[in-house]
């Protein structure tokens, strides 16, 4: 117990625990309501008396022959920017825009029909960028497996003493303050026990847990329950160099280039300056409002001896230097997280060639396959801790595959794998990998292809070719028993009896 409670309170001490709510709602476009203190404190110094004392700013308005004016929220003239956010969702369209290939057999495939992976890696891959890590639980309930996804604020892991990058346990929190309550799951390699604690400043004791568990299959175990099983019930995914991809100088970045677009904001400026310059004797006070008003007399405007026409005032923004300083921004977040314009679809120099996407955006592409590559490990995990729980003897064999996530043409594609097999670079699994057309697997893909006739005439053509150079003496002996295997294979070599 006492592991418990000395890693709850590391855990809130963590960056990725305080910084967890910043992140997500930045993530999901609320970089107003995260930056607003920010946005209004660098108002204040540098357009003072632009806002009362609550934060409105009048808007003025013209109502018969008088000015008038009304209190606004400030938030209201705040312009938005969401590029962290931008970057999260880039990567969950790259990585999940095509459903992974379920690799099963097919009368094992009810065992996952609770399962959309395209969209359970898009949720992970979303908290894995902005939180830094996640949990993935496995849940088998009438002989279905579901997955759920827990955020970092949720669990924290007790390491193992001789290595703390390995897990002693993996405890699962649903802390009530009101009551001093913290509920725990905790999982450990070949079994799950399920603990109610209460918490005082000196005190901690379990309780007897709430629910009754037994219906699921869980044994009673002291005040709570207990499952066991063979295996881990959970999967920890990191991020790449475990941490978010929202570091602090960035959030800084994004909080600058939400100031700046909002203090040079059309909307704004048209606030923060005046409009229009009139001259003075052409304004009256209304003596009980305070209200001004124009003096008109027959829809003319009346001044006084000496004073000019009214005349528009020039707005005097910093447009131009906010636009360098800005761009030097977008650089700095492009260059930490490995993305840039053409990663986000702006391509200033017209469209692009699939091969010249896959160039300049070799970092982006890098990152993603990382990303997905330890989802995708974590994921094939638990399928195979699922099927081991229902009591299964054998291993099951399970994989997911991920298509290309920028792909050259179909045609350029199998010009390039031709080429590769007649070369003796590629085999025809290979080749079948690489052009990936078919939401089936390789291996089923590869059993249809050589079971097709045309395909094996083709092939005993292919292969008396090779014969032909082989009594000339050109053939090297290892190819000439590749040859006699594949024949072998198909049966070619019973026309030859």
């Amino acid at each position: 117990m006492e592991g418990i409670i000395t890693g709850l309170k590391e855990l809130k001490k963590s960056d990725i625990y305080q910084n967890y709510e910043t992140n997500k709602k930045l993530y999901e476009g609320k970089s107003i309501d995260v930056f607003y203190k920010d946005v209004l404190r660098r108002v204040k110094l540098e357009y003072m008396g632009l806002l009362d004392d609550r934060n409105n700013y009048r808007e003025f308005f013209l109502d018969g022959n008088k000015i008038k004016w009304k209190s606004k929220k400030f938030d209201n003239l705040i312009v938005g920017n969401n590029i962290l956010g931008a970057v999260t969702k880039l990567f969950v369209e790259l990585a999940a825009n095509k459903p992974p290939t379920v690799g099963i057999e097919e009368d094992k495939k009810d065992f996952l029909q609770l399962i959309d992976f395209q969209d359970e890696l898009s949720e992970a891959i979303a908290i894995q960028s902005y939180a830094g890590r996640l949990l993935i639980r496995g849940t088998v309930i009438n002989n279905k497996l579901s997955f759920f996804i827990v955020p970092p604020v949720n669990y924290f892991k007790i390491p193992n003493l001789l290595n703390p990058d390995m897990a002693e346990a993996y405890i699962f929190f649903e802390e009530d303050s009101k009551n001093n309550t913290l509920k725990c799951e905790i999982y450990r390699e070949d079994k799950t026990e399920y603990r109610l604690f209460t918490i005082t400043k000196d005190v901690v004791e379990e309780i007897t847990y709430p629910e009754n568990l037994e219906k699921y299959g869980m044994r009673v175990d002291g005040k709570g329950y207990i499952d066991t099983y063979k295996g881990w019930q959970v999967a920890e995914v990191d991020n790449i160099s475990r941490q978010t991809d929202y570091l602090p100088d960035l959030v800084v970045i994004n909080r600058e280039l939400l100031i700046g677009d909002t203090l040079t904001s059309q909307a704004f400026d048209k606030v923060a300056n005046p409009l229009l310059q009139v001259p003075e004797s052409m304004l009256e006070t209304d003596p009980d409002t305070g209200d001004y008003y124009i003096n008109l007399k027959d829809r003319t405007a009346i001044v006084g001896d000496g004073d000019k026409e009214l005349k528009q005032v020039s707005l005097e923004t910093k447009t131009a230097e906010w636009k360098i300083q800005r761009d030097n921004y977008l650089y700095q977040i492009y260059q930490a997280t490995g993305t840039n314009e053409q990663a986000f679809g702006i391509d200033k120099n017209g469209a692009a060639s699939g091969e010249s996407k896959i160039r300049s955006m070799e970092r982006t592409l890098a990152a993603v396959e990382t990303k997905r590559n330890k989802i995708i490990r974590a994921y094939e995990k638990i399928v195979k801790w699922g099927y081991a729980y229902l009591g299964k003897e054998e291993d099951l064999d399970f994989t997911l595959q991920c298509k290309e996530i920028i792909s050259l043409s179909a045609t350029e594609k199998v010009n390039i794998a031709n080429t590769a097999i007649m070369a003796g670079m590629m085999s025809l699994e290979a080749a079948v990998e690489y052009i990936n057309l078919t939401e089936i697997t390789t291996e089923e893909e590869v059993k249809k292809i050589k079971g097709d006739l045309a395909y094996r005439t083709k092939l005993l053509e292919f292969l008396e070719r090779l014969r032909q150079i082989d009594t000339e003496g050109k053939l090297d002996k290892s190819i000439q028993e590749q040859v006699d295997s594949l024949i072998e294979e198909f049966g070619l070599n019973e026309d030859d009896e």
